[in-house]
């Protein structure tokens, strides 16, 4: 295929051409379907894929010995970002790859490492960025690390995955080890000394006296002290002067102050701590077990605090330093209403809650107001309808509801319920709860006796109808299934007493039913009828009793 400008090949022509729909790469005045490469046209440089523009294109794209940025089938000059080419991710700076790059670059919520312009998850280092030392992981920032990394000549703290350069003091690591990118294990295990954030000594272990940390070394070291001693920006807990590294848990002093430890190390947690763990007492020297929900402030166990404390979308009830679990029913918290169940309460919790004050539409732990509908409660599963935030007890009435009917008694959908329910549409059969569209027949309920068709009362209908289920009401069976009984204006007529005209026979309806097992002799306008197994039998020909007298039957009809 071949370019034309007025009318005539240009063979002088390179750039894109649109043609049936597309943009096609034209090249020496012919489509050269085997290009793949950028092309300029119009102020912009577009992706060419096997000779066609690809404006879904999301990739690199290496022309005029640089390798491009492409986003959506054009060069984005303005990126700054990672992109996926070839099992790789690259680092692109000002829409260009760069292979000189050696950096920390955010992408998907991360920020990784980069070495020679391509990520490098197996990097465990520190990186450069933004005037500070981050601690990597397996290619990403580790902003939780706290510990010791080896990097260059050194050995640096690493706080919340920064390098410290301020700190000073003594620093416990239990069996740390970091890859390095020889290939090489280090591990750090021990007391390291700190200057300036850099080890300076070594230590294989320190002993507390009383005073001062003292190093363990060939003279012998002992201690008798059993306590807290600080050191640098840590508190640990020591026994015989040394840290008992691999103790967690509650640590009660002489001043009957206790303290959560975690590996040793004095906690600063303030909030709420879920324990089973030993408690330590400094004071006899004795243990024992707990268990339980605790609130410290600083790190150390708050047995006065009174009140609720918000943590992670939950609320718990404090009261003298205990959870208080016998909190069930609504609190007023920041002016809303919450709902605490055994002291907690859930703030994405959604649904109907009870309490003594009534029942309540919950939306995300708290009291919601401006709800009005109906709304599911968790634990009995039943549906309550809602009126600004509250059960609206006075509700009787049909609602709609994922695609159904339900008939709402006294504020709640009550799905043991058998009735008929009046709307503005009509009378409508309810069962177990719900409008029943497919019930054809007859029921009774608090309302009467009715002819149901399609699930609704047919007051227009007037003749015989199938029952085709039993139907009980309070315990007693009034309708039962094929049966057929006589209906007057919707209403079943019981008065009925007379022959009614049903699929070619005429049958004898007694108190508004057909009796299928009458034998006798009934009456109409057109005269006396002999009535066999409820039906008239139009081939009987003989003699019939009836009330002491015997009567002369032709064809069914009584000759007089």
């Amino acid at each position: 295929m071949v370019f034309y400008k007025n009318g005539s090949v240009d063979y002088s022509y390179t750039g894109l051409a649109l043609y049936s729909g597309n943009w096609w790469y034209v090249k020496n005045g012919k489509i050269d379907f085997n290009a793949n490469t950028l092309a300029y046209f119009k102020g912009n440089w577009w992706y060419v894929r096997n000779g066609r523009a690809d404006f879904n294109a999301t990739t690199l794209a290496y022309y005029n010995k640089i390798w491009w940025y492409v986003k959506d089938g054009q060069v984005d000059f303005n990126a700054n970002t990672l992109a996926y080419y070839n099992n790789n991710w690259w680092y692109v700076r000002n829409g260009q790859v760069d292979f000189n790059a050696n950096t920390l670059a955010y992408y998907n919520n991360k920020w990784w490492y980069v070495r020679n312009g391509q990520v490098d998850f197996n990097a465990n280092t520190l990186g450069y960025y933004n005037n500070k030392w981050w601690y990597v992981r397996n290619g990403a920032v580790d902003f939780s690390f706290d510990g010791i990394a080896r990097y260059g000549s050194g050995d640096w703290y690493v706080h919340n995955g920064v390098v410290d350069f301020n700190y000073n003091g003594l620093y416990r690591v239990s069996n740390l080890t970091q890859s390095m990118s020889d290939g090489q294990t280090v591990t750090f295990d021990g007391w390291y000394s700190f200057v300036n954030g850099k080890v300076d000594k070594h230590y294989s272990d320190f002993i507390y006296d009383g005073k001062e940390w003292k190093p363990v070394t060939n003279e012998n070291v002992s201690s008798t002290y059993n306590g807290f001693a600080e050191n640098g920006e840590n508190n640990w807990f020591v026994i015989n002067g040394n840290v008992k590294s691999d103790f967690t848990g509650l640590v009660t002093d002489k001043d009957n102050i206790t303290r959560y430890v975690e590996n040793g190390k004095a906690s600063n947690i303030t909030g709420v701590k879920e324990l089973s763990c030993q408690e330590y007492n400094l004071t006899t020297g004795n243990t024992q077990e707990v268990n339980g929900t605790y609130h410290f402030t600083n790190g150390c166990l708050d047995r006065t605090y009174t009140g609720i404390v918000e943590e992670k979308n939950i609320l718990t009830y404090w009261e003298n330093g205990q959870l208080n679990k016998d909190i069930n029913k609504l609190v007023k918290y920041k002016n809303e209403l919450y709902y605490f169940e055994n002291g907690k309460c859930d703030k994405t919790f959604k649904g109907v809650v009870q309490d003594d004050t009534g029942s309540w539409y919950i939306n995300n732990g708290k009291v919601d107001y401006s709800f009005s509908g109906m709304a599911l409660c968790n634990k009995n599963k039943w549906w309550y309808c809602i009126k600004n935030g509250k059960l609206d007890s006075s509700v009787n009435r049909l609602e709609y509801m994922y695609g159904r009917w339900w008939y709402v008694h006294n504020g709640v959908i009550d799905f043991q319920e058998n009735t008929l329910v009046q709307n503005n549409k009509g009378w409508w059969y309810v069962n177990n709860g719900m409008v029943d569209f497919s019930f054809n027949g007859i029921s009774k309920t608090d309302h009467g006796e009715w002819y149901i068709k399609n699930g609704n009362v047919d007051f227009n209908y007037s003749g015989m109808a199938l029952c085709t289920s039993d139907q009980n009401y309070n315990g007693k069976t009034y309708f039962h299934k094929d049966w057929w009984y006589c209906i007057k204006n919707g209403s079943f007529d019981a008065r009925a007493d007379r022959l009614e005209y049903l699929y070619g026979r005429w049958w004898y309806v007694h108190n508004g039913v057909i009796d299928f097992q009458e034998n006798t002799l009934v009456q109409n306008n057109m005269g006396w009828w002999y009535v066999n197994n409820g039906m008239v039998d139009f081939n009987y020909n003989g003699n019939f009793k009836y009330k002491n007298w015997t009567y002369a039957i032709k064809n069914g009809h009584v000759e007089f």
